[in-house]
């Protein structure tokens, strides 16, 4: 327990900007700076050892590790200390696309007029009545689409708490409770955390172990009694 209180702070430093950035500068902002703002304040306190507990933990030696703890593969720490990297080079990419989606949303700017000046137009689909017209300078890739899903999303669980007549907040709230839970069985964040620590070829086994923890979360989240 002795690293609660850091954990705590971690928790604060990403929700306080998140629900900031969202009521001052609008629905948008808050995956943009949320998680940024709450890396930077994280990475700074830990480097300065704010909150950090005296006592130290870590795994035993490589010796004694269990067998389903190792991978295809063996991760040599020590080749990847010597690479070395400067923090303004490591937090530059971050920096630079929350910065470019910020300018291209803010309406006080001309950037979004610019980049929606070019439009691409589609019409009469395959011969059908059908036009279809995209803004490509103004997609931001997949950040874009993920935003055009949770509006829908949004739209559709706000239909669900009118027919249930409870409060549309409380079935937002819901969902983005079992997104968080699927995150830990998501297949794509089970392949990328396996690939961190060298656990190729053991992801199945990862997921099937953990997807009790989700399923805990949910019923437990389920079973009030929200009227």
């Amino acid at each position: 327990m002795s690293i609660l209180p850091f954990a705590l702070l971690s928790g604060l430093a990403f929700t306080i900007p998140y629900a900031l950035t969202g009521v001052l500068l609008g629905p948008e902002f808050p995956s943009l700076l949320g998680a940024l703002v709450g890396l930077a304040i994280v990475t700074f306190s830990a480097r300065r050892g704010f909150l950090l507990p005296d006592d130290r933990w870590d795994f035993p030696d490589t010796k004694k590790w269990d067998e389903r703890w190792r991978g295809s593969f063996d991760v040599k720490l020590d080749t990847l200390a010597s690479r070395r990297m400067s923090i303004s080079m490591a937090w530059f990419p971050y920096v630079l696309v929350a910065l470019l989606l910020v300018l291209s949303r803010l309406p006080q700017l001309p950037f979004a007029a610019w980049l929606k000046s070019l439009t691409l137009t589609w019409r009469d689909v395959l011969g059908t009545d059908i036009t279809a017209a995209s803004q490509p300078l103004y997609l931001p890739g997949s950040m874009l689409v993920l935003t055009v899903l949770i509006t829908l999303f949004l739209l559709f669980q706000h239909s669900v708490a009118d027919g249930l007549m409870i409060t549309g907040s409380l079935v937002v709230a819901l969902q983005a409770v079992g997104a968080a839970g699927g995150n830990m069985i998501a297949i794509h964040n089970v392949v990328a955390d396996s690939a961190t620590v060298g656990l190729l070829g053991r992801e199945g086994e990862h997921s099937g172990k953990q997807s009790y923890r989700p399923c805990i979360m949910w019923f437990w989240w389920g079973s009030w009694d929200w009227s």
